[in-house]
């Protein structure tokens, strides 16, 4: 096994970055090679990607998702890999994503020559395209926010709740308390109220 670790700095804040990665149906946007990446479901992944020329196909399974921490992973069939993609913010606005990916090279194209120093340059290329994805967008395509529950009962992610932003994607409307209250929002209620209070009692 042959392990491969970059990183990159990304100037957006770390919750959306994360996000982003979690759209992993995405990565053949910014990822050289690979063609397809189909989430089947909480867990699992298949991949569809060219290596050394070669068409490879393989399922992967995440182990663990810590929403804005880590994800990590390995295969289940088809080549052997694994890997992990942690998130750390360094500020309010700047993430740092590390990419780390263990993976087993088959056959004597794919061992010969400098085959994983391509597959390398190849990760780090990845990453920053991620970046300059995510910056020129500004915002995640979307979230996913369930992680693999540690417990092998349970077999599902639990919902985790977003991050509160400001980012209009997350945006949801909310009603001002003075419109729950009719005699405070509406003119006419006031003065209604008013001739009420007017009026001789008894």
């Amino acid at each position: 096994m042959k392990e491969i670790i970059h990183d990159v700095e990304v100037n957006v804040p770390l919750h959306l970055v994360y996000d982003q990665w979690t759209q992993f149906e995405e990565f053949p946007r910014f990822m050289e090679g690979v063609m397809e990446v189909r989430q089947e479901d909480d867990k699992r992944l298949f991949w569809r990607a060219e290596i050394a020329g070669q068409e490879k196909q393989w399922r992967a399974e995440i182990t663990e998702q810590i929403p804005d921490v880590r994800i990590v992973w390995h295969s289940i069939d088809g080549i052997p890999n694994s890997g992990s993609v942690a998130f750390k913010a360094l500020d309010a606005q700047r993430t740092s994503v590390t990419l780390k990916i263990t993976y087993e090279p088959e056959g004597l194209v794919e061992t010969a020559g400098d085959v994983l120093g391509v597959f390398s340059h190849r990760v780090k290329g990845d990453l920053k395209r991620f970046r300059d994805f995510i910056e020129e967008r500004g915002r995640p395509t979307g979230s996913w926010r369930r992680h693999p529950a540690e417990s092998s009962q349970s077999g599902i992610g639990e919902e985790v709740p977003p991050v509160e932003t400001s980012s209009s994607l997350f945006h949801t409307s909310t009603r001002h308390p003075l419109s729950e209250e009719p005699n405070l929002a509406r003119p006419d209620a006031l003065e209604t109220n008013k001739e009420d209070d007017l009026t001789p009692k008894g």
